[in-house]
């Protein structure tokens, strides 16, 4: 698990290698990381059905412990009280 605090979120919509379409959300991120001089910022993403099936999805400012499925996508967040 890491702890990352959203930065920005941004509505994605294309098409994959197969033609299939494709709908989701880009999270963008920062938190801090072993051997990196001040925050490592990154980005993940979420499908629709992935987020919607989510108990709770980040939005910007959020501080939230990520949980990881076994092939190192996010699968779970929580919410770090302030």
């Amino acid at each position: 698990m890491d702890k990352m605090k959203i930065v920005g979120i941004r509505g994605v919509s294309f098409k994959d290698d197969s033609g299939r379409q494709v709908d989701g959300t880009s999270f963008y991120y920062l938190m801090d990381a072993d051997g990196v001089a001040g925050q490592l910022a990154g980005k993940f993403f979420l499908s629709h059905q992935k987020r919607d099936g989510m108990d709770y999805v980040p939005d910007v400012g959020d501080v939230v412990w990520v949980y990881y499925d076994r092939y190192g996508k996010p699968n779970r967040f929580e919410k770090i009280a302030k």
